[in-house]
């Protein structure tokens, strides 16, 4: 869901274009604020909208506004909530991370929460694998966020496994017959992962784990692995287990991509400020654009000349800049990098990699 809306929406470039983004909660009584909190906000949308555009110019809008907010089940809350509203697209999508509550109204849509929470290295899948069974879950940090029913998932072994004495005898044939059902599990899991390419956690015995590892599709990313059959383990108790591994991974990348940029400094293939990062992706020499996670910053943008300024609601003003420098990164063919907050304070919160 999160990939189809952020290719739905990344190329679109029309005014007014309203994002509205705002925190949630999973669980009663809290999630019982957030259709207030969203009503609140549409307000304050209409009234910045009333402000510049003439009625009969934004009534589909307003309608479309009106439209979502009834739409939305706060039942089914996540960490928050992107909505995206133009005169020709009426978009939400649940969010596994928190954002920074605010409304943008610009010519295209902020979509640098979106781009983060597909690529939050908390956000995870666990497959768990064994002799009889195949289950899939999406995982955010130390929380199952859904099992996925797709295909032929929860998958169960009701034709590859040996019954007869002097087959079970021989080694070599119980291998090849896991060995056959796990391939079957990877194949269905192919599709999903495809369309959504979270990293991996193995659950299972450490035969399987290897077992899989020799068929899987060579372009999944294995975070890590927990050992043990999981057949009769409660997604919270598997969860329970998973996380501190995948905790591990991205303590790893993190200090991975700091040491990538550490590198390029050394090799004199860095910049950084806002306004020498814009001219380099402009260029087309940002490699690989890295940034703090709650850094924003609202500007003015003329002839290519970035200013500064405090309050983001002003006509004329670019609510952040940080999310137009990351989707003109994108559309040259560089990468972007969330951090956490701090881990770039010396370089300004934000550096980008030179292809050169």
């Amino acid at each position: 869901m999160l990939k189809q809306t952020f290719l739905k929406i990344k190329d679109i470039y029309a005014y007014p274009c309203v994002t509205i983004l705002y925190n949630t909660h999973r669980t009663k009584p809290d999630n019982r604020r957030d259709p207030i909190t969203l009503k609140n906000l549409i307000t304050e949308v209409e009234n910045r909208l009333d402000s510049e555009f003439n009625f009969r110019e934004i009534t589909k809008l307003k309608a479309s506004l009106k439209a979502v907010q009834e739409m939305i089940d706060h039942n089914y809350n996540l960490e928050s909530m992107a909505i995206f509203v133009s005169n020709d697209v009426c978009e939400y999508v649940r969010l596994p991370i928190s954002v920074e509550e605010r409304t943008v109204i610009e010519h295209t849509f902020a979509t640098r929460d979106l781009l983060r929470a597909l690529h939050q290295s908390g956000n995870y899948y666990i497959l768990t694998i064994s002799q009889r069974h195949g289950r899939l879950y999406e995982a955010f940090n130390d929380e199952i966020l859904e099992e996925i029913k797709e295909g032929k998932f929860p998958m169960e072994n009701e034709t590859l496994y040996l019954t007869k004495k002097e087959e079970i005898a021989v080694a070599k044939k119980v291998d090849d017959t896991i060995r056959e059902f796990i391939n079957r599990i990877d194949k269905e899991f192919n599709p999903i992962y495809n369309r959504n390419p979270l990293e991996v956690i193995i659950a299972g015995t450490e035969r399987n784990f290897h077992f899989y590892q020799e068929i899987m599709d060579r372009k999944k990313v294995i975070a890590g692995w927990i050992n043990q059959n999981r057949d009769d383990f409660k997604p919270h108790e598997i969860v329970k287990d998973a996380w501190p591994v995948m905790l591990h991974h991205i303590k790893e990348q993190q200090q991975s991509a700091i040491s990538e940029l550490e590198q390029a400094v050394s090799q004199q293939k860095f910049v950084t400020g806002i306004s020498e990062s814009w001219r380099a992706v402009n260029e087309g020499r940002g490699e690989k654009l890295f940034v703090e996670k709650t850094y924003f910053q609202p500007a003015i943008l003329k002839d290519d000349v970035i200013t500064f300024v405090d309050d983001a609601k002003e006509t004329g003003v670019i609510d952040d800049i940080i999310d137009e420098l990351i989707e003109r990164q994108l559309q040259f063919g560089g990468q972007v990098v969330f951090l956490e907050d701090g881990s770039l304070s010396q370089y300004n919160r934000l550096a980008l990699k030179l292809r050169y």
